[in-house]
């Protein structure tokens, strides 16, 4: 995606705005994901929605109103390729499920149809 654009997908130097990134390009993180999440992390960059339910503490732990902007601009990743190319758009998205059972096997990957596709342009 980055050699396709010509920009880093997710710019930034803070791990809570890099969170916040991935998720607005990509998906939410997942619940169990963000439950099993180390203590420390939780302090950092989570907040409890309900009894185990958390979420990204964002934008209310942003860093600056700068930081906020940048993640409100972040577009998902259909949106950064041209219609005729969002078979590169589906095969990134598929190596970025945020959940690790739900993403693809290297090999799962290899046989996605992207890679089979004949872009004339």
């Amino acid at each position: 995606m980055e050699l396709y654009t010509g920009e880093l997908l997710f710019r930034t130097h803070e791990s809570l705005e890099h969170l916040a990134l991935m998720e607005k390009a990509v998906e939410a993180f997942p619940s169990m994901m963000l439950e099993n999440a180390a203590n420390e992390r939780r302090e950092l960059f989570l907040a409890k929605v309900e009894q185990t339910l958390w979420r990204l503490d964002w934008p209310e732990k942003a860093s600056s109103p700068k930081s906020e902007q940048h993640v409100r601009s972040q577009r998902r990743l259909p949106e950064l390729v041209l219609e005729r190319h969002r078979p590169l758009a589906d095969f990134v998205a598929s190596l970025l499920i945020l959940e690790p059972a739900r993403r693809p096997s290297a090999s799962a990957a290899l046989a996605h149809p992207f890679l089979f596709e004949r872009l004339t342009d």
